[in-house]
């Protein structure tokens, strides 16, 4: 073999090697922070203790399956109309909510639709004689001018006690306890209530709470509890923080904005193309909760989304999608403070294969057939 051929040999080779390299080494990514925003560490999110009363509880969500079975050409015509009566049945009996994501509406049903992947709402809290009042909003951060929706239900024992026309109380308290939004929820015949307002748009950094309580004066004495108090409120802590923009440079396909919003702190944001995925890297005082906004293009990281945290997949009620538009999809995710590593996989991404180097591959093997010719070796064996 000449010393041409043999250049040109170990020319395709590296292209070959260059086109099936992991996009990690194919496009670097560089990480800039162009938000100097500090977030808060230590603000604890999450549900406290109720009103006249403590009670905790934990809600296990679970998954709903409603069908009406295709009926068996030797059943009765009575058999059928049993059947669909008693799934129509079911179907009334779990409430609709109608909720927006981002750009798109979305009927929720009990613990949300999904989308991409990832459930639209959390699940609600249930409610029993220890823990008669819940309370559950739709995210436990918020940005400033991010609308707030708030839902619960009431015990059926204490709804059987309260007036038609009574109503609950909902509030948004700073950190210093002031009155931030008050409004008023009708208790609906189901004992649900739902209240919706606006965080404003100068809001501070840091934690919040949400009160609801209810306003009556019926006589509760016949469900009041063996401690001689009725649980009557909730409330719930949520933290506010502006979102820091970190650009991300992929080679050859210029900068994307991957904006973080978090109570964490962040010490680091990688992309990597190969695995599909972006990961967030954040720590916090122990003992207290964090939670995180990530919000990231769809020409980036697109598809069915899973959401990581140190390699394990995280609790369908520790993550919800909190908005979904045609350019990017923001997730929330809960956890424990510690150090973690959040990773959000998507099931599309940047193309890992960039131009220049299927630009060398193409130059090698024209390369490669130039000085075959000029060497007068024949491609193809003489039979």
């Amino acid at each position: 073999m000449t010393k041409s051929m043999r250049a040109t040999t170990f020319l395709l080779l590296l292209s070959i090697m260059l086109i099936l390299a992991p996009s990690s080494v194919m496009a670097q990514t560089e990480v800039g922070v162009e938000s100097e925003t500090k977030a808060n560490v230590g603000v604890n999110v999450g549900a406290d203790s109720g009103t006249n009363a403590t009670a905790k509880s934990e809600t296990k969500a679970e998954a709903k399956t409603e069908a009406n079975p295709k009926s068996q050409e030797n059943e009765s015509s009575e058999s059928q109309q049993s059947s669909e009566a008693q799934s129509e049945a079911s179907a009334k009996s779990e409430t609709k909510v109608q909720t927006t994501v981002g750009n798109i509406g979305v009927t929720a049903m009990g613990k949300g639709k999904m989308i991409v992947g990832l459930p639209t709402k959390y699940p609600m809290p249930a409610v029993s004689a220890s823990n008669s009042f819940g309370l559950q909003t739709n995210q436990h951060l918020y940005k400033p001018g991010d609308m707030i929706t708030v839902e619960g239900s009431i015990w059926a024992d204490l709804l059987a006690n309260l007036d038609g026309g009574d109503t609950v109380t909902v509030n948004l308290l700073d950190k210093q306890r002031n009155v931030v939004y008050e409004t008023k929820s009708q208790i609906t015949t189901e004992g649900e209530y739902s209240a919706e307002f606006m965080m404003p748009d100068d809001a501070s950094k840091g934690a919040y709470t949400i009160t609801a309580s209810v306003n009556t004066e019926s006589d509760l004495s016949s469900i009041v509890g063996l401690n001689g108090k009725v649980n009557l409120g909730a409330s719930t802590k949520v933290a506010v923080v502006p979102p820091q923009v970190f650009k991300i440079n992929v080679e050859e396909h210029g900068d994307f904005d991957v904006k973080v919003a978090t109570n964490s702190t962040i010490t680091d944001v990688q992309f990597n193309g190969d695995q599909k995925k972006v990961s967030v890297t954040v720590e916090g005082q122990s003992g207290t909760k964090g939670v995180s906004h990530i919000s990231i293009p769809k020409a980036m990281v697109s598809g069915d989304l899973k959401i990581m945290i140190d390699g394990k997949a995280v609790a369908s009620d520790k993550t919800v999608i909190t908005s979904h538009t045609e350019n990017e999809t923001e997730v929330e995710v809960s956890y424990g403070h510690s150090v973690h590593t959040i990773d959000v996989i998507g099931t599309q991404a940047v193309p890992e294969f960039g131009t220049i180097a299927t630009m060398i591959l193409v130059v090698a093997i024209v390369s490669i057939i130039a000085v075959s010719a000029k060497s007068k070796l024949s491609i193809v064996p003489k039979l």
